[in-house]
C-alpha cells in the first residue's frame, strides 16, 4: 500500500503529463489567497473547488484527454494539502492520524482486515478527523454527520443480520449436536440390550475393522487396509473368479471405506483443451478425505482376471483350474509375477493386447500421478480448465495439505500387490457435500 508520500510523488509525475506545471503553476495564486483569507471562516477542499473552477480548468492542457480527467482530483488535492502547510492558522487542525476510504479500500482488497471491528474503526476515523478539521456548521461538517448516520443505519442492519445468521447457525449446530447425541445413546442401548447375539457382536467388530483401517490409511499406513481387503476377498465364491473385474473391486473397497469420507470416481477435468473421450475428462477411482488425519489419499484400483493369464497357458480351462492358478499367484515371487503376460481387448486398437502385470503397475502409478496433480489444483471452474468438477465435494482455499497416493492392484482373489506414489502438497481443503 503507498504511503501518502508515495501518492504525491505519483501525482506530481501526473501534474507533469498532464498539466502546464512549473515551479509557479496555473492556479497557484488562486490557491494561496483562499488558504490565506482571514474573512473565511471554514476553508476546505471543496470550498477552494466551487469558488475557482474556471481557473482550475483553465490550468489544463489543451491535449488532455477523457481518461486523464481522472486525474485531476488527485493532483488538485496535493496541491492544496501542500499549500495549507504553510499557513498557522490551519495547522492547529492537524489529523494526527490520517484515514480515508482509498487506504480502507486497499486494505480491503489485500485482506490486511483481521476483523469487522478493525474495518468499523478506520471508517469511525474519517468522520472523526471531519469532525476535528471542519467547523461546526460548516458544509462539510454537515455532509460529514449526514454521511455517518447513513453509514450507522447500514452498519446496524448488517450487524444485527449476523447476529441472527449466528445465532440460527448456533441452534441448527446445537439441533444437530442433539440429534446426534440421541442417535448414538441409541445405538448404545441396542449393543447393550443385543450383547450377548453374535450378529451384533460381528457387525462391531467389522465396524471397528473398517474404523481402524481407515485411521491408518490417511495416516500413511495401508497395511492394515490391504490385510483387511484380502480377509474380505478371501469369502468370495471361487467360482466368481470368472467373472471378477474392476467394478467389482472397486465396489468391494468402497464398502471397506466409511461412506462420510470416501467419494468414488472423483470427477475430474485433466485437460481442457482436448475433445470429450480424448483426454479431457478422469476419475480418479476413490479419493479419501482424511477427517481428523494427515493425509487425503487418493487410489487407484487395477484388478486382473485370472480368465486372461490363463489364456498364455491353456486354450480350454475350468473354475478348478482358475483356482489352482489363484493359490499359485498368492505364493509366486512378486519379480516373476511382474512378468507374467496380461491380455486383454483393446477397444481402442480394435483388437487382443497383451502387457505385463509390471506395466499394468507402472501406468498405474503414472495415471495415478497425474489424477494428484489435477486434485491439487482444487476446483475447475468450467470444462475448460483442469482441476476437479464434481458437485459431491467442497473445496476451499486453506494451509497447505499433504495429498498421498496408492495404486492397488488385485490378481485373483488371493495376491495384492500395491504401490505409493510421491506425495503432493495441495493448498486446498476437502469436504464431503
Amino acid at each position: 500500500m503507498n504511503t501518502s508520500e508515495d501518492f504525491i510523488g505519483q501525482n506530481d509525475k501526473s501534474c507533469k503529463l498532464y498539466f502546464n506545471t512549473s515551479e509557479d503553476f496555473i492556479g497557484q495564486n488562486a490557491l494561496i489567497s483562499y488558504l490565506s483569507d482571514n474573512n473565511r471562516t471554514t476553508k476546505s477542499y471543496r470550498g477552494f473547488l466551487k469558488n475557482h473552477r474556471d481557473i482550475i480548468i483553465a490550468s489544463i492542457d489543451t491535449t488532455l484527454t477523457l481518461d486523464n480527467w481522472k486525474n485531476l482530483d488527485n493532483i488538485w488535492t496535493v496541491r492544496f494539502l501542500r499549500k495549507e502547510k504553510d499557513f498557522p492558522d490551519l495547522k492547529n487542525k492537524n489529523i494526527k492520524n490520517s484515514m480515508d476510504l482509498f487506504t480502507i479500500i486497499s486494505k480491503l482488497e489485500n485482506n490486511q482486515y483481521a476483523s469487522i471491528e478493525e474495518f468499523e474503526k478506520d471508517i469511525r476515523l474519517i468522520f472523526r478527523n471531519c469532525y476535528i478539521y471542519n467547523d461546526i456548521g460548516s458544509e462539510m461538517h454537515i455532509l460529514g454527520e449526514e454521511l455517518e448516520s447513513t453509514f450507522n443505519k447500514i452498519w446496524t442492519e448488517k450487524i444485527d443480520f449476523q447476529v441472527k445468521q449466528k445465532e440460527n447457525l448456533k441452534r441448527t449446530q446445537n439441533n444437530n449436536t442433539d440429534s446426534s447425541s440421541e442417535l448414538v445413546t441409541k445405538q448404545i442401548r441396542i449393543l447393550e440390550q443385543n450383547k450377548d447375539k453374535l450378529v451384533y457382536r460381528q457387525v462391531v467388530n467389522d465396524a471397528l475393522l473398517i474404523a481402524s483401517a481407515y485411521e491408518n490409511l490417511v495416516a500413511n499406513n495401508i497395511l492394515p487396509f490391504i490385510e483387511l481387503l484380502k480377509t474380505f476377498l478371501s469369502t468370495r465364491s471361487q467360482i466368481s473368479l470368472s467373472s471378477a473385474n474392476e467394478p467389482v473391486l472397486q465396489a468391494i473397497v468402497e464398502n471397506l471405506l466409511p461412506l462420510k469420507y470416501r467419494i468414488p470416481e472423483l470427477s475430474l477435468v485433466m485437460d481442457g483443451t482436448k475433445l470429450k473421450g480424448f483426454g479431457r475428462f478422469g476419475y480418479s477411482d476413490i479419493f479419501i478425505l482424511k477427517g481428523i488425519g494427515n493425509n487425503n489419499i487418493s487410489l487407484e484400483l487395477k484388478y486382473i482376471p485370472l480368465v486372461e493369464l490363463i489364456k498364455n497357458q491353456k486354450k480350454k480351462f475350468n473354475t478348478n483350474d482358475l483356482e489352482n492358478l489363484d493359490k499359485i499367484i498368492e505364493k509366486e515371487d512378486e519379480k516373476i509375477l511382474l512378468k507374467r503376460s496380461y491380455e486383454y481387448w483393446s477397444k481402442e486398437h480394435n483388437e487382443t493386447k497383451k502387457i505385463t502385470i509390471e506395466e499394468i503397475l507402472n501406468n498405474g502409478i503414472k495415471q495415478l500421478k497425474s489424477y494428484m496433480n489435477i486434485i491439487s489444483k482444487g476446483n475447475s471452474n468450467d470444462y475448460y480448465s483442469s482441476g476437479i468438477f464434481d458437485k459431491r465435494i467442497k473445496i476451499t482455499k486453506s494451509n497447505p495439505n499433504k495429498l498421498k497416493g496408492f495404486v492397488i492392484l488385485v490378481i485373483g482373489f488371493r495376491r495384492i500387490l500395491w504401490k505409493s506414489v510421491e506425495e503432493i502438497t495441495s493448498n486446498y481443503s476437502y469436504e464431503t457435500i
